[in-house]
């Protein structure tokens, strides 16, 4: 039978852990809604076409759950048993599977986005803007599926506060730099539509780098090292996909979803 002193020890650490992923996790959703709020400036159609991209984003960025689900049950798994050298090599391993399904999710979706956007209903300009910010926002997804790892490798290893930190300053630094690229302020040129989506290409990859050399600096609880990278095995990486499989397809799943309701409530539109 649990101890009320075991009960309260298990509730602190719940806030402990639960409170800045929170805090993390909602101010990194603010990305789109920071993109959403400059590209607002530029009108009606450039916004159509951020908004029309986005139901399509969403279903290729669910391969993103598949490796982030299962690469976290293995980190926490590994620091809870305290296998330090596990831990390194899990994280390092979550960062190649990132990597890897970033690689395969840019080419299908770079490849696909000017069909899709015209089959939820794009047209002219729309269209355009919508194929402009979306094919650069498939390239950034190399370290756009990165930089969660970052993010769920140190709630793994119980540093959600730094985490927390890290999300904040990744996404005051995309609010920052979008109307610089959007409107060209001061030395930049004024790309539109295409400065939203660099700028938040931008804020991930210099997130992940900083993450990347904050750990293999030894700022955090595990340290990386060149060793970790050479323990890396396809073996585990297999390992965390099963495991993230049921998690990826059911977001995948519900992405499909809404992508086909919004297909639909276009053609409804049209034969009108």
């Amino acid at each position: 039978e649990a101890k009320p002193s075991d009960t309260r020890e298990v509730f602190r650490s719940i806030l402990r852990m639960g409170i800045p992923s929170m805090v993390g996790f909602a101010a990194l959703h603010l990305y789109s809604v920071v993109d959403m709020y400059w590209v607002s400036r530029l009108g009606a159609e450039q916004v159509a076409g951020v908004a029309i991209f986005a139901a399509f984003y969403w279903v290729i960025s669910s391969i993103n759950m598949i490796a982030g689900a299962g690469s976290t049950a293995i980190i926490a798994r590994r620091y809870g048993e305290r296998n330090l050298p596990s831990t390194r090599t899990a994280i390092v391993e979550a960062f190649a599977l990132k990597i890897a399904t970033a690689l395969a999710g840019s080419i299908v979706g770079y490849l696909l986005t000017p069909s899709i956007v015209r089959l939820l209903g794009a047209s002219g300009e729309v269209e355009r803007y919508a194929i402009e910010y979306g094919r650069i926002m498939f390239l950034g997804l190399v370290f756009n599926f990165p930089v969660w790892t970052v993010f769920t490798a140190l709630r793994g290893i119980d540093e959600a506060k730094p985490a927390m930190w890290i999300m904040l300053a990744s996404t005051l630094f995309n609010a920052v730099l979008n109307p610089f690229l959007i409107f060209g302020w001061g030395p930049f040129p004024a790309l539109g539509v295409a400065g939203s989506a660099w700028a938040s290409l931008i804020g991930f990859g210099l997130t992940t780098m900083i993450g990347l050399i904050l750990f293999f600096g030894g700022a955090f609880r595990v340290r990386l090292t060149w060793e970790s990278v050479r323990a890396a095995s396809r073996r585990t990486m297999w390992q965390m996909m099963k495991i993230g499989m049921p998690t990826g397809v059911s977001a995948m799943s519900f992405s499909m979803a809404r992508m086909i309701s919004s297909v639909a409530s276009h053609s409804s539109l049209n034969l009108r």
